[in-house]
């Protein structure tokens, strides 16, 4: 009988072995840095990160725009929170760029619960495809890199507390980990009060003015409007702010009040000039509230 010699099957593994498991993996399309890597985050509150990328080769198979995902996953690995945005420079190789967006934990979503959490971070398109990046941090998933520990407390003693006129509808759930509860607006004006203020700090919100989109529901203009816009007044601070067109607006006001008595309780005003006509719908609506949220 004539003895197998091992270095044969060794030398016969070898292929099988680089398809399964040696083959090598994609290079990194950028280097990013993320500061701080180390943050707290409060309720109601904001927190801004820093990002800036290094390109280093083109992304290959790109479908439509590059997106990042920003998520907030507790120690079982479940994505509480998601920070996803997509990116407003064009992709080119050799060019660096540098941007702050933007963590939260809105007044309109339940608190997350006290304790540690990993912000992890990847780059991808509408696909889902996603490139491989150089990062200081652990690899945690597909092409996902673990890039700050998030520290939530209990609720600080001098954030503002927020009170809904009856304009505003039930607060109602959202339909992802992004927006975790949102508020409609249903007649033409709608005001919030804002109590308990600091002597200084920032109310920062995030409005949603909707399209037709030809569904059922239809945006109608008041008449002599061109497009659909909302106004915001307020005795918190002195600017008055308008934003127009559909999608997400980012509304930010320092608190400045023009009359000293009014720092502690002020008040903010929406006045869209449009309605969402819906003729199945109980209760007809016209812009929503995404986030709400307070930063000193």
């Amino acid at each position: 009988m004539t003895a197998k010699n091992p270095w044969t099957l060794f030398l016969c593994l070898i292929p099988i072995l680089a398809l399964v498991g040696c083959e090598p993996s994609d290079p990194p399309v950028a280097s990013l840095q993320v500061e701080p890597d180390e943050l707290r985050l409060p309720f109601p509150g904001i927190v801004d990160l820093e990002l800036s990328w290094r390109m280093e080769a083109p992304l290959e198979g790109l479908i439509g725009q590059p997106l990042v995902f920003v998520h907030l996953i507790d120690e079982q690995g479940e994505v509480l929170r998601t920070f996803d945005h997509p990116l407003d420079f064009e992709w080119q190789p050799g060019q660096s760029q540098q941007y702050v967006t933007r963590l939260y934990q809105s007044a309109l979503a339940p608190p997350l619960d006290p304790g540690t959490y990993s912000l992890t971070l990847g780059l991808y398109d509408s696909t889902g495809r996603r490139w491989p990046l150089r990062v200081e941090g652990a690899t945690v998933g597909r092409n996902e890199y673990s890039v700050a520990e998030v520290e939530v407390g209990v609720e600080p003693e001098d954030s503002p507390m927020f009170f809904f006129s009856p304009a505003w509808l039930p607060l109602e759930s959202g339909l992802d980990a992004q927006v975790v509860a949102r508020r409609w607006l249903s007649d033409s004006e709608g005001a919030i009060r804002v109590t308990d203020c600091p002597e200084t700090g920032r109310i920062w919100m995030l409005v949603r003015i909707p399209s037709s989109g030809g569904g059922a529901a239809q945006v109608v203009l008041d008449e002599e409007a061109s497009t659909p816009e909302v106004r915001v007044t307020s005795t918190c601070g002195l600017e008055e702010i308008c934003v127009s067109g559909p999608g997400f607006h980012e509304i930010e006001i320092s608190l400045a009040p023009a009359e000293k008595e009014l720092l502690e309780d002020c008040e903010l005003r929406f006045e869209p000039n449009f309605r969402l006509h819906d003729e199945g719908a109980a209760t007809q609506r016209s812009m929503a509230l995404e986030v709400v949220a307070w930063a000193e």
